[in-house]
């Protein structure tokens, strides 16, 4: 496991969020300056993933700063320009690249969910258990908590130059949901629960950012993929 996913997932700096937030005072000047989930992380969510965002911050408003189509197309751009065929993923100079932060609402400066991407190895997405994760067969492999999920998945691209099925580019997606690890959201529901809001979230995401890597097929992503544990998880 390479050291990024190894930090716990704590609040990041978000600058934009916290211009935004600062320049308001009251509660009525704040409802100008927030945006529904469904325009969160440039519009990648769909309803189900939308309403799953909602379920996981406890909220129906975000931070006009909660990612863009920007974001979405600089982390494919930085994953296509990092990428080398047969390089293994532990040598690719590819740091993982943020599509989409959602600031926290209330604590300036803090993001409550990000979603990153980077390149990972067959041996690592393919594995079939994963601590304190449940395996969910969603792209290649997923692996979800209530405070990180996994998304693997395949890409064969033009953009991803020497990618092919017999050895296709394998994508990681990862979600930390740091209102959750830093208690600043307890959603009311289940442990499964919670975990499929996440994958729902990470698969909308990921979804998109594997158009715009044409990934052929979409990398095997659907808009509205069954939530269900693969077998033997």
């Amino acid at each position: 496991m390479r050291v990024w996913r190894a930090v716990g997932a704590v609040g990041v700096v978000v600058g934009v969020g916290a211009g935004v937030l600062g320049c308001g005072g009251g509660g009525g000047d704040r409802a100008q300056k927030t945006v529904s989930a469904a325009a969160v992380c440039g519009g990648a969510l769909s309803p189900q993933a939308a309403k799953s965002l909602d379920f996981l911050m406890g909220s129906k408003e975000y931070l006009p700063s909660s990612g863009s189509d920007a974001d979405l197309t600089g982390a494919a751009t930085e994953l296509r320009d990092g990428y080398v065929a047969g390089v293994d993923a532990e040598d690719l100079d590819v740091k993982p690249a943020t599509a989409c932060a959602v600031p926290d609402l209330r604590t300036v400066g803090t993001s409550d969910l990000r979603v990153q991407f980077s390149f990972a190895t067959a041996q690592e997405a393919d594995r079939k258990t994963f601590s304190e994760h449940v395996r969910y067969g969603i792209g290649r492999n997923a692996f979800v908590n209530s405070d990180w999920a996994y998304l693997y998945f395949d890409c064969v691209s033009p953009r991803l130059k020497g990618s092919t099925e017999k050895q296709p580019a394998i994508v990681e997606s990862v979600l930390s949901n740091a209102a959750l690890s830093q208690h600043r959201s307890e959603p009311d529901g289940t442990r499964r629960k919670i975990d499929e809001a996440n994958l729902s979230v990470l698969n909308s995401v990921a979804l998109k950012v594997a158009g715009k890597l044409q990934c052929a097929d979409n990398g095997g992503l659907t808009s509205d993929p069954a939530l269900r544990p693969a077998d033997g998880a």
